[in-house]
C-alpha cells in the first residue's frame, strides 16, 4: 500500500510549514470565506469527474482539501478524501483509493462522525469488491448498514451490496438489493442516482437472459446519464446496451453501439471500462 503519498498528516504538516511561512497572514482570517474556496474546487472537481476528466478532477479535490485543512472544516475534508478515492478507483489505481477511504474514515471515526464513517466503510468495501475480494466486501458494507443514518447514505450501501451480490452470480439477492435502493431513490426524488440501479438492474437482467428487460433498463441509464451529462457513465452504457443487443442478436445494433462507446472513450481520452 502506499501509505505516505496521501496520509492526511502529512499535507497537514505541509499547510502547516506554509501558514508559518505567511506572517503577515490576519489571525481571525474569515474561515467561510476559505470554505466556499473548498466547496467551489470541489465543485469544478465534479465536474470534471462526470465528464471523465480523472486527473484534472484530483487536482481540484486536492485544492479543496487543502482549503478545507486551512479551515479547519472537518467534515469536508473527508469529502475531499473520499472522492479522491473514486479518482484513483476510475483509473484502477486502488490501494491509492484504499489509502484515501481509510483516512476519512480515521478522520470521520476522530470526531464520532457516524454518517461519515458509514460512507467511507462502503467505500472501503467497494475498493475490496473491486479487487475480488468479496467477504471483506461484505463486512464493510454491513459495518456501514450498521451505523449508517441517512437514507441516501442506506441507498447508497444497498446498491453497494447489489453489486456484491451481482459479482458472485447471485442474481435475485442483487435485485432485491436494487430494488430497495430504488425504492429509497425514488422517495428521495434522487434522480442522477438512478441512473446507476437502472445500469445494475440492466445487466442483471442481462445476465439472467431477460434481454427485453435489460433493454428498457439500459435505455433508462442511458437517458439520465444524457440528462446530468455523466460521460463516463455514459460510455459504459453504450457498452452494456451493445452486449444486451448482441445476446438478442442484432448484431448490427450492437456493432453500431459498441463504436459510439468507444468513440465517447476516445473524445474524452478515457481509459475503457466494461461496467460501472
Amino acid at each position: 500500500m502506499k501509505k505516505s503519498a496521501f496520509c492526511l498528516i502529512t499535507i497537514l504538516c505541509m499547510t502547516s510549514l506554509f501558514l508559518a511561512s505567511c506572517s503577515s497572514m490576519p489571525k481571525n482570517a474569515g474561515s467561510n470565506k476559505v470554505k466556499n474556496k473548498a466547496e467551489s474546487y470541489a465543485i469544478t472537481a465534479d465536474g470534471l469527474y462526470k465528464n471523465g476528466e480523472f486527473s484534472h478532477a484530483v487536482q481540484y479535490y486536492k485544492r479543496s482539501l487543502t482549503q478545507n485543512i486551512l479551515a479547519d472544516n472537518i467534515p469536508g475534508i473527508i469529502n475531499n478524501l473520499n472522492s479522491l478515492g473514486h479518482c484513483s478507483i476510475a483509473v484502477e489505481e486502488y490501494d491509492d483509493a484504499f489509502n484515501y477511504f481509510q483516512t476519512a474514515y480515521d478522520t470521520a471515526d476522530e470526531i464520532d462522525d457516524n454518517e461519515a464513517m458509514a460512507v467511507s466503510l462502503s467505500n472501503l468495501g467497494l475498493c475490496h469488491l473491486l479487487q475480488n475480494d468479496t467477504v471483506q466486501a461484505e463486512t464493510m458494507f454491513c459495518r456501514a448498514l450498521e451505523i449508517a443514518e441517512s437514507d441516501r447514505t442506506k441507498s447508497h450501501i444497498y446498491y453497494n451490496f447489489g453489486l456484491l451480490y451481482h459479482q458472485e452470480q447471485k442474481y435475485p439477492q442483487a435485485m432485491e438489493y436494487a430494488i430497495s435502493s430504488a425504492e429509497i431513490n425514488q422517495k428521495l426524488k434522487d434522480e442522477a442516482n438512478m441512473a446507476d440501479i437502472h445500469y445494475l438492474m440492466a445487466s442483471i437482467y442481462m445476465h439472467t437472459d431477460d434481454t427485453d428487460n435489460g433493454e428498457e433498463q439500459i435505455q433508462l441509464a442511458l437517458e439520465l446519464d444524457k440528462k446530468y451529462e455523466n460521460t463516463a457513465d455514459i460510455a459504459k452504457d453504450y457498452r452494456l446496451y451493445s452486449a444486451i443487443e448482441g445476446k438478442k442478436g442484432n448484431k448490427e445494433l450492437e456493432t453500431k453501439l459498441l463504436r459510439k462507446s468507444d468513440e465517447i472513450y476516445e473524445a474524452a481520452g478515457m481509459h475503457k471500462q466494461t461496467s460501472r
